[in-house]
């Protein structure tokens, strides 16, 4: 029995500076966010590249785009010609949970994705799976876009005192912590807790959770 061809991927890190001008080639090419934004026009049609989204050029299509300041993404050019059918038409996507993940193994496994091709692949082949999905209503997008819009304008800010809050009076589960008070996962909101209290969330619940204990015995013994 036949099996399809697996695509083969070019998979690089790469930062900009200045415009770049109009040009085209005939591979799709996925463009993936890491840091900064990039501004770009695809057949007439303008978007941007930043966290809360993504693009597919597809095979042909003809686009120029600008990036300021420090940036960098990772680019995907793929050469197949059965590749997946989503591949066909340029779109924007949503960086979805699921990308994000990838994103961030991209972010500290770089080396590996740009040196080993079996890599490459299994983690390009990921990330065409993530693809193939429905893609998100334009409500959900914005949605997303402007969640993500205050994440990074805020984070800079102090800590909030709602993480502090649900660590000590509720049960649930840290990681869930994270993602209500705006952390990607419960890494990020260790790291914040170190930096603002010297103190991990653990650490944090269970400093609660005794204050609690010791508040109860004293009033029982009142």
């Amino acid at each position: 029995m036949n099996t399809p061809a697996q695509p083969t991927v070019a998979l690089a890190m790469r930062s900009y500076s200045g415009q770049v001008e109009l040009h085209d080639h005939d591979f799709p090419q996925i463009v993936l966010p890491q840091s900064g934004a990039m501004e770009i026009e695809v057949d007439g049609r303008g978007g941007k590249v930043d966290a809360s989204q993504g693009v597919v050029i597809a095979p042909g299509a003809r686009h120029s785009f600008l990036a300021e300041r420090r940036n960098t993404f990772l680019v995907l050019d793929l050469d197949s010609p059965g590749c997946e059918p989503s591949l066909a038409d340029t779109r924007f996507f949503a960086i979805d949970p699921q990308i994000r993940h990838l994103l961030g193994y991209a972010s500290h496994s770089g080396v590996s994705l740009s040196s080993c091709s079996q890599v490459a692949s299994a983690w390009s082949a990921l990330l065409l799976a993530c693809l193939a999905r429905p893609t998100p209503s334009a409500p959900q997008r914005q949605a997303l876009a402007r969640a993500l819009a205050h994440i990074e304008q805020h984070l800079g800010s102090p800590l909030s005192a709602r993480a502090i809050d649900l660590l000590g009076r509720t049960l649930l589960p840290i990681s869930e912590i994270a993602q209500r008070v705006g952390y990607a996962d419960q890494s990020a909101l260790t790291h914040a807790l170190k930096k603002a209290r010297n103190q991990t969330p653990a650490a944090l619940r269970k400093a609660a959770r005794d204050a609690q204990a010791q508040a109860a015995t004293r009033l029982r013994q009142a």
